[in-house]
């Protein structure tokens, strides 16, 4: 699974928020994104989960506000994709 596009955080409103395409998928499936923070020594993580047709060009503007609002630093951990039929009926709902 490849997508295209800008991951940025809005300290402000305490959004994540990914908005791109998909270059290739090898079908509809779950993207996870597993995000650490810290702030004063207190470290959090989160993951950002959505769902994803799996077709090429397909648009990609997803928003997340993380768990901990106090955490203002966040980096990407890890990236996975899970297949799943069922979540091409999912990511027409958003």
């Amino acid at each position: 699974m490849c997508i295209r596009g800008t991951l940025y955080y809005l300290p402000d409103s305490r959004v994540l928020r990914l908005r791109g395409r998909v270059s290739r998928a090898p079908g509809p499936g779950w993207v996870r994104i597993l995000f650490r923070g810290s702030r004063d020594g207190q470290l959090a993580s989160s993951v950002m989960e959505f769902p994803i047709r799996g077709d090429h060009s397909e648009i990609i503007d997803f928003r997340y506000i993380p768990d901990n609002p106090a955490i203002g630093n966040w980096r990407v951990l890890a990236i996975s994709f899970d297949q799943d039929p069922d979540a091409a009926r999912e990511s027409r709902r958003r």
